[in-house]
């Protein structure tokens, strides 16, 4: 399948990029055509659609709507996700790279879930403890061998399962936090979020790498895995046009729980703007309200997002 799949990627970014969200929608519909997706990928879509255009009426309505702003933030985050997974359908038919081979392999192994693979693992070593007892070497060198390629293909499957789902999160937190868990497999599945975050961004990687990061405050080679983990997702995600409050952390929940957060960043379209915004949380609701305000005008409380032009060789001031 030869198909210029950028050009229709870009189109779909360059619409949410400027709030063309039908625009965005329609491309969406292109990039379903153009690869022969799934049906799947196309009720998703018209299920956006259809909430889009209730929001719209409503507007129109002359309705009151105090969430119409961050219902629109969620739609434009639906509709970049479904880029993202359009895109990767596309790609795992095509690439030959070693993530979507691995991907292509993983996908004929239906029953081998996070979960399914993780309690797996954990009677295999149940297993293998009681076996140890029988101090038979050729039984112990047999269930290491066993236990060494069941670690293996849990590394490729945290590696290319996109999205984590809620049962892949909560398998993972349970073994990351078990204290039975050696610090090489929690390396290893640490290693196994950063990559497959670089590949799609899932911000459910992110919260795992935060709950590991915070519950192995003693451990430092874990932690500071962790936490460069994140670091670095952050920083490769940071994608103009993207919401801002989703730039770095890639979840609100991060936001909410600071309750205040400031971001720096450029603005304008030729990005020659320096950009400082303040976000405070409600802790009723945790929605972020923000507001745009002028170096010399200063509001009564509230948010504050102060932007200046940059002097002519002064970039970065």
């Amino acid at each position: 399948m030869d198909i210029d799949f950028k050009s229709y990627k870009d189109s779909v970014s360059d619409a949410l990029q400027h709030s063309r969200l039908e625009r965005a929608l329609t491309g969406l519909d292109n990039m379903v055509a153009a690869i022969q997706a799934p049906a799947r990928y196309r009720d998703a879509i018209e299920n956006l659609r259809a909430n889009y255009r209730l929001l719209k009426q409503y507007a129109l309505d002359g309705a009151e709507d105090p969430q119409r702003a961050a219902m629109t933030a969620r739609m434009k985050e639906d509709a970049r996700r479904l880029s993202a997974e359009l895109e990767r359908h596309y790609l795992m038919q095509q690439s030959p790279a070693v993530y979507y081979s691995t991907l292509r392999f993983e996908q004929k192994q239906p029953e081998s879930g996070i979960a399914g693979l993780i309690d797996s693992l954990r009677q295999m070593k149940e297993m293998q403890g009681r076996r140890m007892l029988s101090g038979e070497p050729s039984v112990q060198s047999a269930d290491e061998e066993a236990l060494r390629q069941l670690q293996r293909r849990l590394f490729d499957r945290v590696w290319v399962t996109f999205p984590l789902s809620n049962a892949d999160t909560d398998a993972l937190n349970r073994l990351l936090s078990d204290t039975t868990t050696s610090r090489t497999l929690k390396l290893h599945l640490t290693a196994a979020l950063l990559l497959g975050a670089l590949n799609t961004f899932d911000h459910a990687r992110v919260e795992t790498l935060a709950r590991l990061y915070m519950h192995h405050n003693a451990d430092a080679a874990i932690s500071t895995a962790a936490l460069c983990a994140i670091v670095l997702i952050g920083h490769l995600n940071k994608a103009v046009g993207a919401n801002s409050a989703y730039r770095g952390l890639g979840s609100m929940d991060f936001h909410a729980a600071a309750r205040s957060t400031t971001g720096l960043g450029r603005a304008g379209a030729d990005g020659t703007h320096a950009d400082s915004t303040h976000r405070r949380y409600r802790p009723r609701d945790r929605q972020g309200e923000q507001r745009d305000h002028t170096r010399h005008d200063e509001p009564q409380g509230g948010d504050r997002r102060y932007v200046r032009q940059d002097e002519p060789g002064g970039a970065g001031k």
